[in-house]
This record gives structure tokens, C-alpha cells and sequence, in this order.
């Protein structure tokens, strides 16, 4: 469970990222010609120290587009500084949100198994 202020500060972590990649901010090719990235949520460290962006990748390499991320993680953290204002500011490490593949893998499951039981 986060507090008060990990919670603001990986709210404005995801807010800038999302800004970043919505924006075409970021020119690194493997996150550029990946297609549609999509910030699902952060994790910061109580010392404020650190940051797990999670993300999803739309119809593209996800490992591509996390090590690309990664490499951009210095510019994207300069705008998390710009709307921070804060004296620290998390190091940005990304992560591909397997969750979120798991739970549409599981709802194909399930929609499979409804049309065989209307069968």
C-alpha cells in the first residue's frame, strides 16, 4: 500500500510518461514504430527513490519498446522533474504489465466457453 505522496508521485510519473509517449516525445525507433504504448500504473518507492512503470504494448514488440523505454528513461525523467518540483525525483525502470495480457487471455477463455455452452 502507497502513501499520500508515493501515490502523488507515481500519479504525475504516469501522467508525464503517457503525455510523453501520446506526444511522440520520445524519438527512440523502438518505442516510435511500436505503435500504441499504454501507461497502466507505477509504482514508487517509499524513499521516493525509485519508480516501476508498467506498460502495455499494443500490436508491437514489447521487449523492443520496454529496452527503448528504458534507454529514454533520462528524458522522460526530466519531465517528470518539470511537473514534480520536487528535490527528488524517481529513477524511471520499465516493466511490460503481463496482468493485463493475462486478464484479456482469460476473457477470450471465458467468451469461448459461453459460445460452446450456447452450442
Amino acid at each position: 500500500m502507497q502513501g499520500a505522496r508515493t501515490e502523488r508521485v507515481a500519479q504525475v510519473v504516469r501522467e508525464a510518461v503517457t503525455e510523453a509517449l501520446a506526444y511522440g516525445a520520445v524519438k527512440d525507433p523502438r518505442v516510435a514504430q511500436n505503435g500504441l504504448i499504454t501507461v497502466t500504473h507505477v509504482l514508487v518507492s517509499g524513499d521516493l527513490r525509485h519508480a516501476k512503470v508498467y506498460v502495455v504494448v499494443h500490436d508491437g514488440d514489447v521487449a523492443s519498446a520496454v529496452n527503448g523505454l528504458g534507454s529514454a528513461a533520462g528524458f522522460l525523467r526530466r519531465q517528470v522533474a518539470e511537473r514534480l518540483r520536487a528535490r527528488a525525483v524517481p529513477e524511471l525502470r520499465f516493466y511490460a504489465d503481463e496482468g493485463f495480457d493475462r486478464a484479456q487471455n482469460i476473457e477470450r477463455l471465458l467468451a469461448e466457453v459461453a459460445v460452446e455452452k450456447k452450442e
